[in-house]
C-alpha cells in the first residue's frame, strides 16, 4: 500500500511515530515493550491515549484523554478477560460488558441492556457476524453486527454496532482509537499487515512479519508465536525423533508433517536407545510465552522421559499435578528449548489458580551446564546468594502463595546422573 503512513522506529525496533497525511501518532513504551501513551505531537506534550497494565502484562486500564472516557479490564485467576467497566469523565465507574465463554469466547454480556450478544467467527477467529440472544419477530437470526476482511485483517466491509472485537477477535481488542489489534504481546496494523515492534521469539527472517506471511492458513494468539490453524492444544503437535547422519534430532512436528523447531539432541543414536519404544508422544504447548510441554497420563513414562532429555543441552523441567479428580492428574515435562530459561513455576502457578482442587505433589528441573546447586546458592558453601530472581526465591514464592499445595522441597537434577536429584527450598540445598 503507497503513500500509507510514514513511520519511525526507537533504536530497539519499537515502533515510534506513525504519521498519517497531516494526522501523528508519537508512542512511549514501558520496559517490557508495552505501549504506555501516545500522543499527537511529536514533542509529546498532548497525549491522546494512555494504558495501565499489571504484573502479568495485561492491560487493566485505557484512557482516551480527548473525550476523559476510561475503560477498566478486571480477569480471572487463569488471565481470562472477566469484565469490562467504563467511566465517563467524573462519572461512576459502570460494568458494561462481561464474555461469555466455553472452550473459547463465544459472546458477550452487555450490562446496562441486560443482553446477551454472541459472536461467529470463522478459521482464524475473526468476528464475522454478532447476533442477539433473542430472535426477531419473524423467528429470524437478529444481526446486529457483520465484518469481511481482507486476508491480513483489514475490514473489507463492515456494518452495524460497534464492535470491539474484529480481525483475530478471539485473541485480540481492535482499539478505535488507532486502529490497531492490540494482542497480549504486541499491536499489529491490518492495513499493512504487520507488527509494530519486533518478535519477542524471533520466529521470521523479519520480526515483524504478520502471521508468517501465510494469514490464510496461519494465526497468532498472543503476537509471539504464530501458528497453524486447526491445531489441536492437546494434541495437535508431537514430539517427535528423527535420524540425521547417525544423530538423533528432537522435533515439534506440524500435524502436516512440516518441522515447527527442533535441535540436536543426542550422537549416534543415544537418544532413542535411551528411550526404548517411547519415540513419539502426543504434547501441547504448556503456556503462553512459556516454552513447550508434553503431557503424560503416566508418571513412569514421564519420569523415563524426562531422564533421557536432560542429558542434552537445553533446560528441562517436570512436574506432577494431582487434583481432587483422580482423571484430571497428570506429569508435564516442559521446556523452552533454551540452555538457562525455564518458566516452571509461572506454569505451575497458572494451573495451581486455575484449579483450587489441583496440588503440586512434585517438581524438578535440570541444569545443562551441570551447575552442581539449584541457583540463589553459592556453590562452594551450598548457602544462599543475594541473588533476587532464582530457583531458591521461585520455590518461596510458590511456598508463600499456594501453602501445602506445593512440595516442601524442590529438586535439581544434576546431568549425567538422572539417579541423583539434589533437593532444596527457600533456606538451603540437603
Amino acid at each position: 500500500m503507497s503513500n500509507y503512513a510514514s513511520y519511525t522506529y526507537d533504536a530497539i525496533g519499537q515502533l515510534a511515530s506513525q504519521v498519517k497525511g497531516n494526522v501523528g501518532m508519537y508512542l512511549d513504551y514501558d520496559v517490557t515493550g508495552k505501549v504506555t501513551k501516545i500522543y499527537s505531537d511529536n514533542t509529546k506534550k498532548i497525549i491522546i491515549l494512555s494504558f495501565v497494565y499489571d504484573d502479568e502484562g495485561n492491560r487493566v486500564m485505557k484512557k482516551d484523554h480527548r473525550t476523559n472516557a476510561v475503560t477498566w479490564y478486571s480477569y480471572d485467576g487463569s488471565g481470562a478477560l472477566a469484565a469490562l467497566f467504563e467511566q465517563q469523565g467524573a462519572g461512576a465507574v459502570q460494568l458494561k460488558e462481561q464474555p461469555v465463554y466455553g472452550s473459547d469466547r463465544l459472546g458477550t454480556f452487555y450490562r446496562l441492556g441486560s443482553n446477551y450478544q454472541y459472536t461467529i467467527t470463522d478459521h482464524v477467529g475473526n468476528t464475522r457476524v454478532v447476533i442477539n440472544r433473542n430472535k426477531t419477530a419473524d423467528n429470524a437470526a437478529d444481526i446486529v453486527y457483520y465484518a469481511d476482511y481482507y486476508p491480513f485483517g483489514m475490514e473489507v466491509r463492515s456494518g452495524g454496532i460497534e464492535n470491539r472485537y474484529g480481525y483475530q477477535g478471539l485473541y485480540a481488542e481492535k482499539d478505535k482509537e488507532t486502529g490497531w489489534n492490540n494482542f497480549e504481546l504486541r499491536n499489529y496494523d491490518a492495513a499493512i499487515g504487520r507488527w509494530l515492534t519486533t518478535d519477542p521469539y524471533g520466529q521470521y527472517h523479519s520480526p515483524y512479519v504478520g502471521m508468517g506471511n501465510n494469514p490464510v492458513n496461519r494465526i497468532d494468539k498472543d503476537g509471539g508465536l504464530d501458528d497453524i490453524i486447526n491445531i489441536s492444544k492437546e494434541n495437535g503437535r508431537f514430539l517427535g525423533v528423527t535420524s540425521a547422519e547417525g544423530n538423533d534430532i528432537i522435533r515439534i512436528v506440524n500435524e502436516d508433517g512440516s518441522t515447527f523447531k527442533q535441535f540436536l539432541f543426542g550422537k549416534n543414536g543415544s537418544f532413542k536407545k535411551s528411550l526404548k519404544g517411547l519415540e513419539n508422544f502426543a504434547g501441547e504447548f504448556a503456556e503462553k510465552n512459556a516454552g513447550y510441554g508434553i503431557k503424560f497420563t503416566s508418571f513412569s513414562d514421564a519420569n523415563k522421559f524426562y531422564n533421557a532429555v536432560v542429558q542434552s543441552d537445553r533446560e528441562f523441567g517436570i512436574f506432577r499435578a494431582e487434583s481432587d479428580n483422580s482423571k484430571n492428574n497428570y506429569t508435564m515435562v516442559l521446556t523452552t528449548f533454551a540452555a538457562s530459561s525455564l518458566e516452571l513455576p509461572t506454569i505451575m502457578k497458572n494451573r495451581l489458580s486455575s484449579d483450587i482442587t489441583m496440588k503440586i505433589t512434585m517438581y524438578a528441573h535440570s541444569h545443562p551446564a551441570n551447575t552442581p546447586v539449584p541457583s540463589g546458592f553459592d556453590i562452594k558453601t551450598k548457602l544462599p546468594n543475594r541473588s533476587p530472581d532464582n530457583d531458591r526465591v521461585s520455590h518461596g514464592n510458590l511456598k508463600s502463595r499456594f501453602g501445602n499445595r506445593i512440595p516442601d522441597k524442590a529438586q535439581l537434577t544434576v546431568p549425567n546422573n538422572t539417579t541423583k536429584k539434589i533437593s532444596y527450598d527457600e533456606k538451603r540445598v540437603y
